[in-house]
């Protein structure tokens, strides 16, 4: 789904569209935000 064939698949009367498009090719990042322990000598 696009926004180039959207107009059209509203059209048709259905109630949900999917927005794949905004999310398949998206580079992920890492948040889990690992806490680690750091000591000076």
């Amino acid at each position: 789904m696009d926004a180039t064939t959207l107009r059209a698949i509203a059209d048709t009367g259905v109630d949900c569209i999917s927005s794949g498009a905004l999310t398949k090719d998206i580079a992920s990042i890492d948040l889990s935000m690992r806490i680690t322990r750091s000591y000076s000598v």
